[in-house]
């Protein structure tokens, strides 16, 4: 796996967020069990934002919610991995501004097309 080419799909925050809301929907279905996994979280990022994910999930803002949670939590999580790790490959850009089915398969072959090595 370290030998082979690295890529970042550079997607909007829209586009996200919108990935997120449909491949989580059900957690957004049932917020108790959603509110139960946020709370896990609290001793690492403390009472006040996990309440304020608790406020953006009664209110109905799912929205609100996943773009506050890749940017105070995952975003960082995975930079951090990544500068843990040494993380330094050159990585190929893909930017989209849609990750629906239809423009992951057109990501997948133009990954495939412009990183595959004979």
């Amino acid at each position: 796996m370290r030998q082979s080419p690295c890529v970042d799909i550079e997607a909007t925050p829209a586009a996200r967020i919108a990935f997120l809301r449909d491949d989580y929907a059900h957690f957004l279905t049932h917020p108790t069990v959603l509110k139960a996994h946020l709370d896990a979280l609290r001793p690492l990022l403390g009472h006040e934002l996990v309440s304020h994910w608790h406020q953006l999930i009664d209110a109905g803002q799912f929205s609100e919610l996943i773009d506050s949670l890749l940017v105070s939590h995952y975003d960082p999580l995975y930079a951090r991995a990544r500068q843990r790790d040494h993380d330094s490959a050159p990585r190929q850009p893909f930017p989209t501004e849609q990750l629906d089915a239809a423009a992951v398969d057109r990501l997948a072959e133009q990954i495939l097309q412009q990183t595959h090595r004979p």
